[in-house]
């Protein structure tokens, strides 16, 4: 008797809508020399989908600019988070090409 297989395909699709922030500061970010919008760590994780601790790492690293409001609160630059996260996809699809390739 021959053994079927199956095959099953899941296709996922995520929208992250912004209308407006609900704590944001639209300022000079001297790290990108251009004006953006400053965003809450929750917020910043949401667009860049990974979690809050993560944020906290990038900017550590300067991968992300990080900018402190005198209450001290941490607002992170909306545009190097864009930035990073192509960068980061980028990088990941580079890598799981090379592993594809060792493997065959």
């Amino acid at each position: 008797m021959k053994k079927r297989t199956a095959s099953i395909t899941i296709e996922t699709e995520r929208l992250l809508v912004i209308s407006r922030a609900r704590e944001s500061i639209e300022t000079w970010c001297t790290q990108c020399n251009e004006q953006s919008n400053f965003i809450a760590v929750d917020e910043a994780a949401a667009v860049a989908g990974i979690s809050e601790r993560t944020i906290f790492r990038w900017a550590e690293a300067d991968a992300i600019h990080l900018l402190e409001t005198a209450q001290g609160k941490a607002m992170f630059c909306l545009n190097s988070i864009v930035r990073q996260r192509t960068s980061t996809t980028r990088r990941l699809l580079r890598s799981l090409k090379q592993f594809r390739k060792e493997r065959e």
